[in-house]
């Protein structure tokens, strides 16, 4: 018989139910924007929480999004994600500075680059690849071996 009969498959504790009443069979509305769905928030004043409140699911909904953003701000999106960086006064120039340097270091962006440069046969490409997997899984080998041998002197061998 299965032990596991009755029991949640990932605690190994009894079943919970929540006590929460279920909101009333709604049809579920098509959120396809940031606005639409700031504008399904705020008109949700039938909706129950466990205060038995009406309105305090949006109200804490309202409340997490703009602790978060002090002020709500659509997605961005465009050609230019990820490779700006807001520079809202000159003061913090540098600060936007070194974040777009970080994310071309992040990006690889010097790497690709140079690699894109000039065409590459499809044979040494291949060849490429390999030489930098066996070296990143060299350098991680190395990298576990220092890191067992400064264990085993903290350990007093």
């Amino acid at each position: 018989m299965n032990r596991w009969l009755g029991r949640s498959l990932w605690t190994g504790c009894a079943r919970t139910f929540s006590t929460t009443p279920l909101r009333a069979n709604k049809p579920r509305p098509d959120i396809k924007s940031h606005k639409s769905l700031m504008d399904l928030l705020q008109s949700d004043t039938g909706a129950t929480s466990r205060l038995k409140t009406p309105g305090r699911v949006a109200d804490d909904l309202l409340f997490q999004l703009r602790s978060q953003h002090q002020r709500i701000m659509p997605p961005r999106t465009g050609v230019l994600v990820g490779r700006s960086a807001p520079v809202p006064s000159p003061e913090l120039l540098n600060r936007a500075v070194r974040q777009v340097n970080t994310m071309n270091r992040v990006n690889a962006m010097k790497e690709t680059v140079n690699l894109q440069r000039f065409a590459e046969r499809p044979g040494k490409a291949r060849l490429r690849i390999r030489i930098q997997r066996k070296r990143r899984e060299f350098n991680a080998g190395v990298r576990r071996l220092f890191q067992l041998v400064k264990r085993a002197k903290r350990q007093g061998y």
